[in-house]
């Protein structure tokens, strides 16, 4: 999955780019850790996300952050987390 999260942030930041933007990845989960999921559809999925939260910003200034963490604790009940936050620049 973080390599996913890598690959959509790069390639949206070099088609989609904005100069006053910037984003952010921070991930507590072992890099092989997958999720069951279609790969092109949670690639959409990231890109969408960071597309609009780059049009929300005004000025084109802001800072966008996407984190992933899975918990491993009960093997059976293990969750996957990815949540993105997007803030604007004071400037």
């Amino acid at each position: 999955m973080c390599p996913l999260i890598d690959d959509v942030t790069a390639s949206v930041m070099e088609n989609y780019p904005r100069e006053g933007v910037t984003i952010e990845k921070e991930y507590n989960c072992p890099a092989d850790f997958t999720v069951m999921a279609d790969p092109l559809q949670m690639q959409e999925l990231l890109q969408n996300l960071i597309k609009n939260a780059v049009d929300a910003f005004p000025g084109d200034k802001g800072n966008i952050k996407i984190s992933a963490d899975v918990n491993t604790e009960d093997f059976f009940k293990s969750r996957s987390r990815i949540t993105a936050s997007a803030s604007t620049s004071s400037i």
